[in-house]
């Protein structure tokens, strides 16, 4: 698989204008799966960030859909399409104390790969309205009615990425496991 990946794969993606990025997950350390796939991205490309630093960053969802990705190399703007091998790892490796980085994983990748605006996301964002809200003197129908009139924050519609996931067929079952709300892992499937 690997091999597959780097030899075979990873050029005819480059060739085609995207840009491979191949990870290999580390395990009991701590730094979560979510915040190894976003350190693979920026060591590779630069980003443009749509948001600005000022709006923190908020998981993967709200990492690919505010920047824009460029080609370091080519300084062209790139869709990073990341192979995570060895997948399987996360459920040989991990031990007791980093299995929530798993979960965590999978909740984010519901929402990226669902395109579903994180739960997490919208309470910041709502928070954001709230307090610019309340500087403003105004009863709580106002209040209320500004909040949820106002514009949310201007993400990217279009997705700029891909992930393929590269696992044993023996581990399959446990993918299948935590894959419940992601069903474009059960569609997109190769083996």
């Amino acid at each position: 698989k690997s091999s597959l990946i780097h030899a075979g794969i990873s050029p005819e993606i480059r060739n085609r204008g995207l840009f491979p990025i191949n990870i290999r997950l580390e395990h009991n350390t701590n730094i979560s799966y979510t915040s190894q796939i976003k350190n693979a991205v920026k060591n590779v490309l630069t980003l443009d960030d749509k948001l600005g630093e000022s709006f923190p960053s908020i998981g993967l969802w709200d990492f690919f859909h505010r920047h824009v990705f460029y080609d370091k190399i080519e300084h062209r703007e790139t869709s990073p399409v990341i192979f995570i091998d060895q997948f399987e790892e996360i459920y040989t490796l991990a031990d007791a104390d980093h299995k929530n980085f798993a979960q965590e994983l999978f909740e984010e990748f519901a929402d990226l790969l669902n395109n579903k605006q994180p739960d997490k996301l919208i309470k910041y964002e709502t928070e954001i309205a709230i307090s610019q809200t309340s500087k403003v003197s105004v009863g709580l129908e106002e209040m209320f009615f500004r909040i949820h009139s106002q514009k949310r924050v201007n993400y990217f519609d279009e997705s700029n990425f891909h992930i393929v996931i590269s696992l044993r067929d023996d581990y399959l079952y446990y993918l299948e496991r935590n894959t419940s709300k992601i069903p474009s892992f059960k569609i997109n499937r190769f083996s």
